[in-house]
């Protein structure tokens, strides 16, 4: 077992700026659809790229969530970050524009054309990790001290 322990504001963004994988969250009629995407940070600001579809419609200027989470390989400790925010899209017709954001160096791992970008201005952002309890020594009966977590 383990306890909760709240994220501040540095250590959400700094856990972020660590991983290039996130889920945005949008509403598509009466349901939540979470979709994986490739991001970076781009100042205080999420950026991530996407072709035309479902993801692009239902993101540009609304409210949405994104979220990035890790756990361990042990499986004993994890830590979770969401942002609630607004999702605007860039004006791409200034050329100074579009080499900024390439410079981001966002590489997609899902296939196809991916033309489009979203940008989410953050509202909130919380996060918190998952510890485990005091590390306690142990005796193993093969005659091995331990750490049991």
């Amino acid at each position: 077992m383990g306890s909760f322990e709240t994220l501040t504001t540095e250590d959400c963004w700094g856990l972020l700026a660590r991983c290039a994988v996130g889920r945005l969250g949008v509403m598509v009629g009466r349901y939540p659809l979470i979709f994986p995407v490739n991001y970076a940070l781009d100042g205080n600001l999420v950026t991530f790229r996407t072709g035309p579809g479902t993801k692009f419609e239902a993101s540009q200027y609304a409210h949405v969530s994104f979220q990035v989470d890790q756990v361990e390989p042990s499986g004993k400790s994890a830590w979770s970050v969401l942002i609630l925010g607004a999702a605007s899209v860039p004006d791409l017709s200034h050329p100074a524009e579009v080499h900024r954001l390439e410079q981001l160096g966002i590489k997609s791992i899902a296939p196809g054309d991916k033309p489009l970008w979203i940008l989410v201005l953050p509202e909130h952002i919380t996060g918190r990790r998952v510890v485990p309890d005091e590390i306690v020594f142990g005796f193993d009966p093969r005659g091995y001290l331990g750490l049991y977590y």
